[in-house]
C-alpha cells in the first residue's frame, strides 16, 4: 500500500465519510448485493472495509503493513490477511469483486512487477465479477504537479510537503518532513489510462 503518516487527527472523519460515498457510489454502479465477496486490496487502516461491512458484503482486507491492519481491526470485524499483493495467498477465481482503492498501486521498481501484480489481483475475481482501481489521473497530475523537486511547503502539525514528477514525468513523489525531522517518501508510477487498458 501506500504512504500513510498521520499529520494531523482533522481529516479521519472526512475520509471515513469518503470512503463511505465511495462505497455507495460503487454499489450502484455495480449492483453488488448483500454478501458479495469483496476483496478489499491494500486495505490499509480500513476505512473502506468498514464502510463495504456496513453495505452487508463479505469483505476480506488484506494489506502488508502489521500496523495498518491492527489499526483496520479497530474498525471493522471482517477478516484481515496480512500478505504481499504481489504473491496473494487467494483462490483464483473466487471473488465477485476485487477493489483497489486510494491510489495503492504503482510502488514497484519495473514496470513488469505492475502488471504481474495487477494480473494477480485481476486473477483473484470470478468471470462476470469487477474489478475497481482507483488510481491517479495522469494527466491531471502532470499538469498541476511540477516536473523537478522544488521548495517545501507547510503542511498540518507543523509538517512540511513537497510533490514533483521525476525528470521524464514517469513517477510522482510526495516527501513529508515532520515537526520532529522524520522524512518520509513515496513514488507513485504515473500510469495513462492507455497504459492500465494495455496490463489489463
Amino acid at each position: 500500500g501506500g504512504l500513510y503518516v498521520s499529520v494531523g487527527s482533522s481529516c479521519n472523519v472526512c475520509l471515513e465519510e469518503d470512503a463511505r460515498r465511495l462505497v455507495a457510489l460503487l454499489g450502484r454502479l455495480i449492483g453488488w448485493g448483500a454478501g458479495w465477496r469483496v476483496l478489499d486490496i491494500c486495505c490499509g487502516p480500513g476505512r473502506h472495509a468498514q464502510a463495504l461491512d456496513a453495505a452487508g458484503l463479505a469483505v476480506t482486507g488484506l494489506d502488508l503493513s502489521a500496523a495498518l491492519l491492527r489499526k483496520a481491526r479497530q474498525v471493522t470485524a471482517a477478516p484481515l490477511v496480512r500478505a504481499d499483493v504481489r504473491a496473494l495467498p487467494i483462490r483464483e477465481r473466487s471473488m465477485d469483486a476485487g477493489l483497489n482503492l486510494f491510489t495503492s498501486f504503482g510502488y514497484f521498481d519495473t514496470d513488469e512487477e505492475h502488471a504481474a501484480t495487477l494480473a494477480g489481483m485481476v486473477g483473484t475475481v470470478r468471470p462476470g465479477g469487477w474489478f475497481v482501481l482507483d488510481f491517479l489521473n495522469a494527466e491531471v497530475v502532470a499538469s498541476r504537479i511540477p516536473e523537478g523537486a522544488g521548495g517545501f511547503e507547510g503542511a498540518e502539525g507543523g509538517a512540511r510537503l513537497r510533490r514533483y514528477r521525476t525528470a521524464g514525468g514517469r513517477h510522482v513523489v510526495k516527501e513529508i518532513v515532520l515537526a520532529d525531522g522524520r522524512r518520509f517518501q513515496e513514488r507513485v508510477r504515473l500510469f495513462t489510462v492507455a497504459d492500465l487498458a494495455h496490463m489489463l
